[in-house]
């Protein structure tokens, strides 16, 4: 392996574009698999895998976000011969955000997904050393049933749950004691996306990120919850398949 933080599950290196997908906490590369066969032969998909989960199993999870956006810089600049945009997935978006900042080329824009804006961040929380009670892990299994963010295979089975707690438990933990320093705008336009039916993230919430670009901002608003791309695939691949064009330019209007 070349590169232990971007995988590309289909290669096309005549695409003229590409785009960069950041996983959503507690999950991996292997979440936007079948992405890659949806988008058009125009554009090349690579997505990061962060460490301590599938064939990075052994590697310590990362427990600073702008640290492990700053280790993932370097990959993600080593592959920005080709217009490049940035898809991030709640957690994802924030990493995909401070990815962003701190590339000396801007990504051609920088798509936010089911997430507040960087400033309207929570509140720090214990370390991720410090121990986890049981009540804390429950709640997070509570948290995640709420907003449909894991397979009911995984919280209503004991076991399967024990197998995928320890990675959920540090990114949430990880994604919670993210503080937003202040900073230059980008200057790169940001499209935020929402689930109509989100009930961690609305379309208000989407909104604030217009403050975090000089480069224009729309905000799109779909069918579905929390992970409304496991029911509006098809409307969201054609967003992603369009940046570049006329037609996709930001217009400040909620669609």
């Amino acid at each position: 392996m070349t590169d232990p933080w971007l995988r590309v599950h289909r290669p096309r290196p005549d695409a003229s574009r590409q785009l960069v997908c950041f996983p959503h906490a507690g999950g991996s590369a292997a979440v936007y698999r079948s992405w890659a066969d949806e988008l058009p032969p125009t554009i090349e998909m690579a997505v990061v895998q962060y460490p301590g989960r599938h064939d990075r199993y052994a590697e310590p999870l990362p427990t600073d976000l702008p640290a492990l956006a700053a280790d993932i810089v370097p990959a993600v600049l080593a592959r920005a011969h080709r217009r490049t945009a940035f898809f991030g997935h709640s957690m994802g978006a924030t990493v995909a955000f401070e990815v962003a900042r701190r590339m000396t080329a801007v990504p051609d824009r920088l798509f936010v997904s089911a997430r507040k804006a960087p400033s309207a961040a929570a509140g720090p929380v214990p370390p991720v050393s410090q121990r986890t009670t049981p009540d804390d892990d429950e709640q997070l299994r509570h948290e995640l049933r709420r907003i449909g963010g894991a397979s009911p295979a995984w919280l209503d089975d004991d076991e399967l749950w024990a197998l995928v707690l320890p990675v959920l438990r540090n990114d949430s933990r990880m994604s919670r004691a993210y503080h937003y320093r202040q900073g230059p705008p980008l200057t790169c336009p940001i499209t935020a996306i929402v689930g109509d039916a989100d009930q961690a993230v609305g379309p208000a919430d989407a909104a604030r990120w217009r403050m975090h670009t000089v480069g224009g901002f729309d905000l799109r608003v779909l069918p579905g919850d929390h992970f409304y791309y496991r029911h509006s695939l098809p409307p969201l691949i054609q967003l992603l398949s369009s940046w570049g064009s006329r037609a996709s330019q930001p217009t400040g209007k909620v669609r």
